[in-house]
């Protein structure tokens, strides 16, 4: 349950900061274009590095196969993308 609370808590916020932007992110490969560009804008190479892991936390959901201490780690990388991300302007 974990890995799709925090999946689905990055996919939101990264939205919530497109709409701010006046963007509408409707497929997955959107997602990963606005963190790109959100990364490159900021010089911050870490939205790529946790936006990465949440995905491999997202797929991890339907494949089972990271551990438990696997996912902890991530989740709090994830914990760092969501505030890091709650902080752009």
């Amino acid at each position: 349950m974990l890995r799709r609370s925090y999946g689905g808590a990055t996919a939101l916020t990264v939205k919530m900061v497109a709409a701010k932007r006046g963007l509408k992110l409707e497929q997955h490969g959107s997602l990963w274009d606005f963190v790109d560009w959100l990364s490159i804008e900021s010089g911050d190479e870490e939205f790529f590095k946790f936006f990465g892991e949440a995905n491999a936390l997202h797929r991890d959901f339907y494949e089972n196969e990271m551990t438990h201490k696997a996912i902890e780690v991530m989740a709090r990388d994830i914990e760092k993308l969501i505030t890091k991300l709650k902080e752009v302007d």
